[in-house]
């Protein structure tokens, strides 16, 4: 008889071990699925926060700010116009590089450096953050310049990286500003 009962004790022993494995086994498949699913939300706000730079930047080419920008451009065209004999003082190319550099300076004066320097912040009560990390404007032809920005997104040390390309033309009619690159990746710019 006290056979029988040595050999329930090992049975109930068997028994617990194996719900203890099993139980174990279940809870590392719950972690490393709560791992994976917080991994994944990680980088998609940390997405978000870049694209949120990204719009942040593209929504200060407003009306006004289009405005002053085309009104400027009019100043130097009227400036090197001569009405006498109907030309230009200097050559198109020379006006061309005139309006470039006082619209660049006027963007990175009033538009461009308060980005620049601000360096990370947050998106409202989140910790999603963003930073616009580099703005750079070149002249494409005539009055059409392309503007590329770069923004970082971060959310729990994920890290995305923004890229665009805005083109600004002061000689369109209607909207001046289109966007001919707009991309989220995870793989930070080359330099």
């Amino acid at each position: 008889m006290s056979n029988n009962k040595g050999s329930a004790l090992i049975f109930t022993l068997m028994v617990i071990l194996i719900l203890t494995v099993f139980g174990i086994s279940i809870l590392e498949l719950s972690l490393t699925e709560y791992k994976i699913s917080s991994s994944y939300e990680s980088g998609v706000l940390s997405r978000y926060a870049a694209e949120a730079g990204l719009d942040i930047l593209k929504s200060e080419f407003n009306a006004n700010l289009l405005v002053t920008l085309k009104n400027n451009a009019q100043k130097i065209i009227d400036s090197n116009y001569d009405q006498n004999s109907g030309t230009y003082k200097i050559s198109m190319d020379e006006l061309y590089s005139l309006i470039f550099n006082d619209t660049k300076n006027y963007l990175y004066n009033n538009v461009f450096n308060k980005y620049l320097n601000e360096g990370n912040v947050a998106l409202g009560n989140s910790k999603q953050i963003y930073n616009i990390s580099n703005i750079t404007f070149t002249q494409d032809e005539g009055m059409q310049y392309i503007i590329h920005i770069e923004t970082v997104g971060i959310y729990r040390n994920i890290k995305s990286y923004g890229h665009a390309d805005l083109i600004l033309n002061l000689q369109a009619t209607g909207n001046p500003i289109t966007i001919s690159n707009w991309t989220i990746d995870n793989i930070p710019p080359s330099n």
